[in-house]
């Protein structure tokens, strides 16, 4: 569930105008990443006032484990070696933008602030506007392997295509 959250929450801060009966149609469809995962599919949240909700009602049940806290430093101080070393300042800046972008209550469990949030909302647009500026073609010419998966296991018609997208707008700062 946080992960569709913070999906949502990361689209709309980078200027996507995602009209709300699209985004309860993505939390919906997650109802099948969770039965996937082994959840009854019902019982995951299935619009986005349901998933506000129910991470309403387990805010005050998360805790820090230690698990979290690995994970936590992984991201924000990786290890990087060898030919991945140069790349730790682009890992770290990703990484503190995605911790930062988590609400103020969930960045409390890890009593270590985040960037301002006018800093994280800027570094939303400009990564979103960056990526824009490869043209279509070029990204659909280049499909992660789960893209290329999810077409093989759905047919051609599953295939991204742009003017599916045309309900979607970008919000102008």
């Amino acid at each position: 569930c946080t992960l569709v959250w913070s999906n949502l929450r990361a689209v709309r801060r980078g200027g996507l105008a995602l009209p709300p009966a699209v985004a309860d149609r993505y939390v919906a469809e997650q109802r099948r990443t969770a039965e996937l995962v082994g959840l009854r599919p019902a019982d995951a949240p299935g619009s986005t006032a349901d998933l506000t909700d129910y991470l309403h009602g387990v805010r005050d049940t998360l805790r820090m484990t230690d698990e979290a806290r690995a994970v936590h430093d992984f991201l924000l101080r990786p290890g990087l070696r060898g030919r991945l070393r140069p790349l730790t300042p682009a890992w770290r800046s990703v990484s503190r933008l995605a911790y930062s972008t988590l609400p103020d209550w969930a960045r409390d469990h890890y009593g270590e602030p985040g960037w301002p949030q006018w800093t994280v909302t800027a570094a939303h647009h400009t990564l979103r506007r960056t990526a824009l500026l490869v043209p279509w073609r070029v990204r659909l010419a280049f499909p992660t392997p789960y893209v290329t998966a999810a077409v093989a296991r759905l047919g051609p018609a599953a295939r991204p295509v742009p003017s599916l997208c045309e309900h979607v707008t970008m919000v102008r700062s």
